[in-house]
C-alpha cells in the first residue's frame, strides 16, 4: 500500500463522513473480492482468477483470453448447469471481513456494483437489490444495483438473460442505453461524493455515463485503485475524478477514524425543482444596448440580470419595457388584495418577460422569489421554501404542467406566499375552471394579447436603436406606433414575427447557423434542441445524455458555441433552453423536414426509454405523441399540406414500435387525428389508415380499467363529418353526417369534454355547401333540426361563460340556418 498524503486522507474522510450522513454513493468493482469468502472459505475471484478457474476446469493451459470470451466457451463446453454451478459456488458469500463490513454498513445513498456476488447483501440485510433488467420503480435510499447480474437471482432458466458475463451477453447489453444510466448519473450529480472502490473503469459504459463531468463534479468523484495501477491508467482515470493509488485497504481503515471525528454538518438545502432568485451584485461593463435588444427580440434572450439589478437601461437606452397591466396586478398583491396573478397570452406575448417584471418588483420589496423548473422534487422543495416565515413568491410558467404541485402549495394555507402563473390562452381555456377552483377568488388575470398605446410607444425607440424597423425605419415614430396598433392589431407576437421574418434578420440568422446545419452530427443535436426549446423543457447535462452521447454534445457546445448559445443556456452542469419565437420559425420553415422527423424520433425514443422513472421525460413523451404539439414543427402553409402529411405520417410510423407505444390508445388516437386533418379524404389509403387508427384507439381505450371513450368518439365524429363532405353519394353523405352529429350531441352535455364538439360543429356549414341542395326534403329537414339543436346548446354554453370557439359556432350556425330557411346559397365560413 502506498502511503497516502494528508490531502488524500482528508478528502477521503470527508467522503466517508458524507456517507455517514447518507449523502454519498458507493461503486464497487471486483478488486474488493479479497475481503469476502465463499462457502469453501476461499476469497472471491477477480475477473482474471475466474478466467483461470474456468480454463482449469476445461483442461486448458496458458489461455490468454478475457473473461467474456472464456465464459462463452465455458458455457458451450460445460453447459448452463456447469456455468451456474461455478458461479454459485464461487460467488455465494459466507463471510465478510469486519473492516469491509463496516465500510458497507455506512449510510450510502445507494450502492452500485459490476460484481455478481452477494457480499453487499450479506452485510446490508435490510437493503433491496436490483439488476438492470428491472425498472427502478420502488428503489429507496440504501438499496443496491447490480449492473452485470446478481448471483442470488440466477437460475437455469434465466442464466443467459440475467448475467452479463459471456461475449453474447456483452454484445446484446448496454448499460449506457438503459434507464439505470440516467438514474446513476442523477445520483452522482445530487450527492456530495461518489467513491469507486476496486474498480478500474475499463468498462466503457461506466466511463461514458460520467464522461460529461465538469471540474466541480470531478472533485466529488474519488477513484481508489491498486498501488500496482500503471501511470497511464491513472492519467486516464483522472479524466473522471480524483485518483488515489492507495488501494482499498486504506479506505477501509479510514472508516473508524472518520467515524470518531465525524460531526453532522447541516448543509443548506439544495433545491432541485425550484430556483431561488437573487438580485445580482454587479453587472458586466461595456454592454451593447443594440445587441441586447436584438438578442431578446430575435432570439428571446431576455436580459434577466440587467432587469433585476438596474432600471432596465444601458446608458440612456431602455432595453426593457414594463407592462402596465402587470404593474397594476403587482400593486394589488403587495397591498394584500390578491394572492395569485395569472399571465395569459399566446406564443411570444411576453409571459416570461412579465414574470421577470414581477420578480424584480417583489425582490425589491424583500420577498423570497422561487421559480419552478421541473416537477421531479417540486413538492419537497415547496415544503422547504414555504417553511420559513419570509414572504415568498412562487412562479410557475406553463402552470398546466404543475397543477398538482400548485394545489399542494395552496393547501399549505400560508398567508405569506403569492403565486404567479403563466399559460397560453388556448391552454388556459381548458384548465380555467380547474385552476380557479384551486386558487379561489383572490386572483387576477392579466391578458397580454394586446399592447397598450404606451407600451408600443416604449417599444418604438428600442426597435429603432437596434435597427429592427426594416422598411419602416424611415417613418416617423407616431406613424410606426399607429402601424403596430392598427395594422398589427397591437399584437406583440405579430410584431416579433415581422422582425424575424424580415429579409435582413433571416439572412443574418441563416449565415450564423449554416455551418452548424452542414455538420450532420451536430445538426441533429441542434434540431433536437429547437424541438425541446419549443416544448419548453429545461434539462441538466445528464438529461441530454438520454438523447446523445457525450462527444456529440461536447462538439456542439464547443465548436459551435457562439451559435448554439443563442438557443440554449450553457453552464457547468446544465444545458437549458431558451424559449423563443425564432426557434419555432426555424424548425418550421428552415430546418429540413427529414431532419425534423429524425430529431423528433430521437427525442421521443430517449424520453420513452426513461419515462418510467422520470416524470419530466414522461411529460415530454406525452407531448411528442400529441398531434397538436407535433404539427407545429412543420410548415403550416396550405400549399405544403402534402409534404407536411407525409412528414407527419413518417414520424408517427417511426415511433410506433418504441417501447409500448403501439399498445397505447393515445398513440392511435393522435395518429387518427393527424390523418383526419391532413389526410386526403378522397384518397382510399388515407381513409383506410384513419379508420384503422380510430378503431385501434377505441379498442385499446376500451380495454383499460377506466376508459375515456368520449375523446375517441369525438375525434372519430369529426372524421365522419369530413368523410361526409368528401362523399359523392347523396344518401351516404347524409348517413355519415347523422352518425357523426349523433356522437357530438351525445357528448355535448359531458362536463369534462363538452368544449370538443363545438370545435367540430363548424363543419356543418361545409357539409351544407357540398350536399344540402342534393338531399331530399326529409333529409334537409333533419339536417336543419340538428343545426338548431346544436345552436341551442351553443347559446346555453355562451350564457355560462365566454368562449371563442363557441362564439364562432353560434355565429356560423345562425348564419347557416338563416340561409337555409331563406333558400340562399351556403358558403363555408373561415376564421
Amino acid at each position: 500500500m502506498i502511503d497516502p498524503s494528508f490531502e488524500e486522507s482528508n478528502l477521503l474522510d470527508k467522503a466517508i463522513s458524507a456517507a455517514i450522513d447518507g449523502d454519498a454513493v458507493l461503486f464497487l468493482g471486483a478488486g474488493v473480492g479479497q475481503y469476502s469468502k465463499d462457502v469453501n472459505g476461499d476469497t472471491l475471484p477477480t475477473g482474471s482468477q475466474l478466467c483461470s478457474e474456468m480454463s482449469d476446469k476445461m483442461g486448458l493451459d496458458n489461455v490468454e483470453q478475457d473473461l467474456p470470451r472464456i465464459a462463452q466457451y465455458f458455457r458451450r463446453k460445460e453447459g448452463a448447469f456447469g456455468l451456474l454451478n461455478l458461479l454459485k459456488s464461487r460467488l455465494d458469500v459466507q463471510s465478510v471481513e469486519s473492516e469491509f463490513a463496516d465500510f458497507l454498513e455506512l449510510r450510502w445513498k445507494r450502492v452500485y456494483t459490476t460484481n455478481y456476488d452477494n457480499s453487499i447483501e450479506w452485510v446490508r440485510k435490510n437493503s433491496k437489490s436490483f439488476t438492470i433488467g428491472e425498472e427502478p420503480r420502488g428503489i429507496n435510499k440504501g438499496d443496491c444495483v447490480h449492473f452485470n447480474g446478481f448471483v442470488d437471482q440466477l437460475t437455469l432458466e434465466n442464466l443467459d438473460d440475467s448475467v452479463i458475463l459471456t461475449d453474447w451477453n456483452y454484445a446484446k447489453s448496454s448499460l449506457y442505453d438503459s434507464t439505470w444510466a440516467h438514474f446513476f448519473r442523477n445520483d452522482i450529480l445530487s450527492s456530495s461524493y461518489t467513491i469507486f472502490l476496486g474498480y478500474s473503469m475499463r468498462d466503457l459504459d461506466i466511463a461514458r455515463i460520467i464522461s460529461l463531468s465538469n471540474s466541480k463534479l470531478k472533485d466529488r468523484i474519488i477513484i481508489i485503485v491498486s498501488p500496482k495501477t500503471s501511470e497511464i491508467d491513472i492519467e486516464v482515470l483522472s479524466e473522471y475524478g480524483v485518483v488515489f493509488n492507495t488501494g482499498a485497504e486504506h479506505a477501509l481503515k479510514r472508516v473508524r477514524y472518520a467515524k470518531k471525528k465525524h460531526s453532522k454538518i447541516e448543509k443548506p438545502y439544495i433545491y432541485s425543482s425550484l430556483t431561488k432568485s437573487e438580485i445580482p451584485d454587479s453587472l458586466q461593463n461595456g454592454l451593447d444596448a443594440s445587441r441586447i435588444i436584438y438578442d431578446q427580440l430575435v432570439y428571446g434572450i431576455i436580459p434577466h440580470n440587467q432587469i433585476l439589478s438596474g432600471d432596465g437601461s444601458v446608458g440612456a437606452v431602455n432595453v426593457f419595457f414594463r407592462r402596465k397591466i402587470i404593474d397594476g396586478a403587482a400593486e394589488q398583491a403587495i397591498k394584500g388584495e390578491i394572492d395569485s396573478i395569472l399571465l395569459i397570452g399566446n406564443v411570444a406575448t411576453g409571459k416570461t418577460y412579465g414574470t421577470i417584471q414581477l420578480e424584480k418588483d417583489f425582490l425589491e420589496r424583500n420577498y423570497k422569489v422561487y421559480r419552478a423548473i421541473n416537477s421531479r422534487n417540486l413538492k419537497q422543495d415547496i415544503t422547504v421554501a414555504n417553511s420559513n416565515e419570509s414572504r415568498s413568491v412562487f412562479i410557475f410558467e406553463n402552470y398546466q404542467d404543475f397543477i398538482d404541485e400548485i394545489e399542494y402549495l395552496v393547501k399549505q394555507n400560508s398567508s405569506n406566499h403569492i403565486i404567479i402563473l403563466t399559460a397560453r390562452t388556448a391552454v388556459h381555456e381548458l384548465y380555467e375552471q380547474k385552476i380557479e377552483g384551486i386558487l379561489g377568488t383572490r386572483h387576477t388575470v392579466c391578458d397580454l394579447e394586446r399592447l397598450s398605446i404606451n407600451e408600443i410607444a416604449d417599444l418604438d425607440p428600442m426597435l429603432n436603436h437596434a435597427g429592427l424597423w426594416s422598411e419602416l425605419a424611415g417613418w416617423r415614430s407616431d406613424r410606426r406606433i399607429g402601424y403596430v396598433q392598427n395594422s398589427l392589431g397591437a399584437s406583440l407576437p405579430r410584431l416579433l414575427l415581422k422582425i424575424v421574418r424580415s429579409k435582413e434578420v433571416k439572412e443574418r440568422v441563416l449565415s450564423e447557423i449554416e455551418p452548424l446545419l452542414n455538420d450532420q452530427e451536430v445538426s441533429r443535436f441542434f434540431a433536437c434542441s429547437l424541438i425541446i426549446n419549443v416544448l419548453q423543457f429545461d434539462f441538466w447535462i445528464n438529461d441530454w445524455l438520454v438523447f446523445f452521447n457525450a462527444s456529440e454534445i461536447k462538439k456542439a457546445l464547443k465548436q459551435y458555441e457562439s451559435v448554439v448559445s443563442h438557443f440554449v443556456n450553457l453552464s457547468t452542469s446544465s444545458v437549458t433552453l431558451r424559449s423563443s419565437l425564432l426557434a419555432n420559425e426555424l424548425i418550421e420553415s428552415i430546418i429540413d423536414d427529414r431532419l425534423t422527423v429524425e430529431a423528433l424520433r430521437i427525442v421521443f425514443e430517449g424520453a420513452s426509454k426513461n419515462s418510467s422513472h422520470d416524470e419530466e421525460m414522461g411529460r415530454l413523451r406525452v407531448k411528442l405523441m400529441m398531434y397538436s404539439q407535433v404539427t407545429r414543427f412543420f410548415d403550416d402553409d396550405p400549399k405544403y399540406n402534402t409534404r407536411k402529411r407525409e412528414a407527419l405520417k413518417s414520424y408517427y410510423i417511426s415511433i410506433r414500435d418504441t417501447k409500448d407505444t403501439v399498445n397505447r390508445s393515445d398513440y392511435w388516437l393522435q395518429y387518427g387525428i393527424m390523418l383526419s386533418i391532413h389526410g386526403d379524404i378522397y384518397n382510399a389509403d388515407d381513409v383506410e389508415q384513419a379508420v384503422i387508427a380510430f378503431q385501434n384507439a377505441f379498442q385499446r381505450e376500451k380495454a383499460r380499467s377506466r376508459p375515456n371513450l368520449v375523446r375517441v368518439d369525438n375525434y372519430y365524429a369529426r372524421f365522419q363529418l369530413k368523410k361526409a363532405i368528401a362523399s359523392s353519394g347523396r344518401d351516404e353523405s347524409f348517413e355519415l353526417f347523422m352518425q357523426g352529429s349523433q356522437k357530438l350531441m351525445s357528448q355535448v352535455f359531458d362536463e369534462e369534454t363538452r368544449h370538443y364538439p363545438f370545435k367540430v360543429g363548424r363543419l356543418y356549414s361545409e357539409i351544407a355547401s357540398m350536399h344540402y341542395n342534393g338531399w331530399n326534403e326529409e333529409q334537409k329537414k333533419r339536417f336543419l333540426g340538428r343545426c338548431k339543436d346544436l345552436l341551442k346548446l351553443g347559446e346555453k354554453r355562451l350564457a355560462e361563460r365566454a368562449q371563442k370557439d363557441v362564439e364562432f359556432l353560434v355565429m356560423d350556425l345562425t348564419k347557416l340556418i338563416g340561409n337555409l330557411e331563406l333558400g340562399e346559397p351556403v358558403m363555408p365560413e373561415s376564421h
